[in-house]
């Protein structure tokens, strides 16, 4: 897409006249307003303009340096920062940063889309490839007993 939007942009810059339809007028109107609108979070994850920055600077670091933010942010337990956490999860493509937010996801277990979040999970991705931080996540939730989590822990793969 990203491509796309870099020949609709020289194409419409160049003073060539060519007959341009409406429809690849709006098409590129549509790409260079996206384009220039600023990162925009998957859907789902909600947040305020000021919490897009933090995801987008976020999704931009090192793979440790994800890891650290996610304790960083995951520790203070503060509701600003559960959509950083939620994206992490759901989102980031290393399994370590999952791991370092599903560890701490359990201090906003009073945020209201956290419990959703987390049970809707096994929709979403393979939780198997998650565990124990996953299991763990939803015993602390309150999700599954402390005699579930010992189940699954003990049996990983019924």
């Amino acid at each position: 897409m990203a491509i796309i939007a870099l020949v609709m942009k020289e194409f419409y810059k160049s003073k060539v006249k060519i007959k341009k339809s409406k429809m690849l007028l709006k098409l590129f109107k549509t790409l260079f307003k996206s384009e220039n609108s600023g990162f925009n979070l998957p859907d789902g994850i909600g947040g305020s303009e000021e919490q897009q920055q933090v995801i987008q600077a976020f999704s931009k670091l090192s793979i440790d340096k994800r890891i650290r933010e996610i304790m960083v942010y995951g520790n203070s337990g503060e509701p600003k920062y559960y959509p950083l956490l939620k994206y992490a999860i759901l989102y980031d493509g290393d399994i370590n940063v999952k791991f370092a937010a599903l560890k701490r996801i359990h201090l906003f277990k009073s945020h209201p889309d956290a419990i959703t979040m987390l049970s809707d999970l096994k929709n979403k991705v393979n939780t198997n490839s998650l565990e124990p931080y996953y299991s763990m996540a939803l015993s602390k939730m309150g999700i599954i007993s402390l005699k579930e989590l010992e189940e699954k822990l003990n049996n990983p793969n019924s």
